[in-house]
């Protein structure tokens, strides 16, 4: 890519857009991670007594239901690589992460552990 830079006709142009881009893209991930973690709280309000967390209850679901959880939130992957990785499309991946969220919800209302 450096000597695409090289022959660039405006180097510092192009040098501007890529770090807003990038400073765009950390953004969004920083928004990500904050949805993500408003998200599981609200799903998971444990009271400060109990001994259970959040891990604990994702270990009692399905080997299916742990993987997508474990994989979005826990190891914060991407959709686009979870699809690769369960070689799974789009659609199905954002299907089974809503039902493994509402699994991981239901259990931990009857455990009387999710308000």
């Amino acid at each position: 890519h450096a000597e695409e830079l090289e022959t660039h006709p405006n180097v510092v142009g192009w040098l501007i857009v890529t770090m807003k881009n990038r400073a765009m893209t950390a953004q969004r991930e920083l928004d990500k991670q904050a949805r993500i973690v408003d998200e599981l709280s609200r799903i998971a309000q444990f009271p400060d007594t109990m001994d259970i967390s959040l891990m604990e209850l994702i270990e009692t679901l399905s080997p299916a239901d742990q993987e997508i959880l474990t994989l979005y939130y826990v190891k914060n992957s991407k959709l686009r690589k979870i699809t690769s990785l369960l070689d799974i499309s789009e659609s199905a991946a954002k299907v089974r992460l809503f039902r493994a969220r509402r699994r991981l919800e239901a259990l931990g209302r009857d455990r009387k552990i999710i308000k």
